[in-house]
């Protein structure tokens, strides 16, 4: 894992995820609400706190080498990101395996802070955190096709379109394509 204790813009605060039952309750509300789970996981994995719990534990505690973390907006958690350094790249059919690769997942956990710039700013930060403490080479991200505000939000930070990743994802049951989407050093 490469942790820090807290990464700070003018708009939001990112921090790590606590092995806490707060944060476990937190997105426990967040991945049962639908309007999320349209975007994030699918509405067919609905999730408690206690099914947080067991789902983002191990990564809280470091047992997994996905670094889960929360953003916050002026002391409220509002969404959460994880960034991971990429191992598999048949899952993506990337070619230059020698390239330092990290891939990162995000959501805004309120919808009515949606399209108000909060994801693109917690992006920024874990961006600038990936090339400049952990000397990553490229960033990848992979929304679905369909989901624009996500896409114009990763555009905005420098993420361009690389190839769709067909039947990429089980979404609410069905397999969705993903843009892979990457950012270079």
């Amino acid at each position: 894992m490469t942790t820090f204790q807290q990464l700070e813009s003018q708009e939001v605060v990112l921090r790590p995820m606590r092995d806490e039952q707060s944060d476990y309750e937190r997105m426990g509300r967040w991945l049962s609400d639908e309007r999320v789970l349209a975007f994030y996981g699918g509405r067919d994995h609905r999730m408690d706190a206690a099914g947080a719990r067991k789902k983002y534990r191990p990564r809280t505690t470091g047992e997994e080498s996905v670094n889960p973390c929360i953003i916050e907006r002026f002391g409220e958690a509002v969404g959460y990101l994880q960034y991971y350094r990429v191992e598999d790249f048949a899952e993506y059919g990337l070619d230059d395996v020698d390239v330092d690769t990290w891939g990162v997942d995000l959501f805004v956990g309120e919808p009515r802070l949606w399209s108000t710039g909060l994801g693109s700013s917690a992006l920024r930060l874990i961006v600038e955190h990936l090339f400049e403490e952990c000397d990553a080479e490229r960033i990848v991200i992979d929304p679905h096709v369909d989901n624009r505000r996500a896409i114009r939000a990763y555009e905005k930070c420098g993420f361009e379109k690389v190839k769709v990743l067909k039947d990429h994802e089980q979404h609410d049951g069905q397999w969705r394509d993903a843009w892979l989407m990457e950012l270079r050093r």
